[in-house]
């Protein structure tokens, strides 16, 4: 095997284990998000609706975001997301935030989301094999479903065992999902690294 199938076979490993983290990240927040905004706020039916304008309106602008930062990498852009992903969340579950303030800080982990979102079948495809982009993608896919299934798991139980609690100043689902996605980046930002000197390929 040569030294660029090594490289490529490590960029891979590396970033399904980004895949499952950001699956970790998800499950321990934007899955039971809705749980948050009531217990936490109170929040009634017809807010929760109206909360959802701002939380997607990143959603919308995601295709601005990225033509606008189109000089920069992939990986870059991964890093990036993830760091938002992290501010909004230990905003929100450390510090105990007003609503205005968990509003605010809900749109930037909800632009980290959402600029996310495209790029990891970017990079999962710019990682695979000639002829094995499928192949490539479904076992990304595995890495994300594994990475929900474990934190439904820790949520189902963390809940019912009282150690999770959105009623509590520190939210611990959104401490770990902030921890999940700031390892996420470190990981990305390693991956960068190990493809520094990998041979270019068109995006």
């Amino acid at each position: 095997m040569d030294s660029g199938s090594r490289t490529s076979g490590q960029a891979l490993k590396i970033f399904a284990a980004v895949v499952f983290c950001y699956a970790l990240m998800e499950g321990f927040s934007i899955n039971i998000f809705s749980n948050y905004l009531v217990d936490a706020y109170n929040v009634s039916d017809r807010m929760r609706g109206l909360i959802e304008t701002p939380r997607e309106l990143p959603g919308i602008f995601v295709m601005f975001i990225l033509s606008a930062l189109a000089m920069y990498g992939d990986v870059t852009l991964a890093v990036a997301s993830q760091l938002l992903c992290v501010a909004g969340l230990i905003v929100m579950g450390v510090m105990g935030p007003s609503f205005a303030t968990m509003i605010l800080f809900m749109v930037v982990y909800s632009t980290g989301t959402h600029l996310y979102f495209p790029l990891e079948s970017s990079i999962g495809m710019s990682l695979s094999e000639e002829g094995k982009v499928g192949h490539t993608l479904g076992k990304l896919k595995s890495c994300s479903t594994f990475g929900y299934f474990v934190s439904a798991i820790a949520v189902f139980f963390g809940f019912r065992c009282g150690v999770f609690d959105f009623t509590t100043r520190i939210k611990m689902p959104l401490v770990l999902a902030a921890f999940s996605s700031a390892v996420a980046a470190l990981l990305l930002m390693t991956l960068r690294k190990a493809l520094a000197d990998a041979p270019k390929r068109e995006k």
